[in-house]
């Protein structure tokens, strides 16, 4: 994102993140390149680019907004090793 405020745009726990799909290739990379850990693209309660507005986990369990959609869950759980 455009905004300067990254972690707004990401959430991470020790087996993956999960970053908005307004994050930029470029900072994708340098993402994965600092945490040493997959990233994967997604936005949260129905296309919300804020990530970290509708998530609350750790690498044990998670709870989500409320409006997420099926598909995010599933790529949410994919992205922070829960599947």
């Amino acid at each position: 994102g455009d905004t300067g405020s990254i972690g707004a745009y990401a959430f991470a726990n020790k087996k993956g993140i999960v970053v908005s799909t307004q994050v930029t290739e470029k900072e994708q990379e340098e993402i994965k390149k600092h945490f040493n850990l997959p990233v994967t693209l997604d936005n949260i309660n129905l296309e919300n680019p804020f990530i970290h507005s509708g998530i609350i986990a750790n690498s044990t369990g998670i709870c989500l907004g409320t409006l997420t959609s099926g598909i995010e869950v599933n790529n949410i759980l994919e992205g922070l090793g829960f599947l």
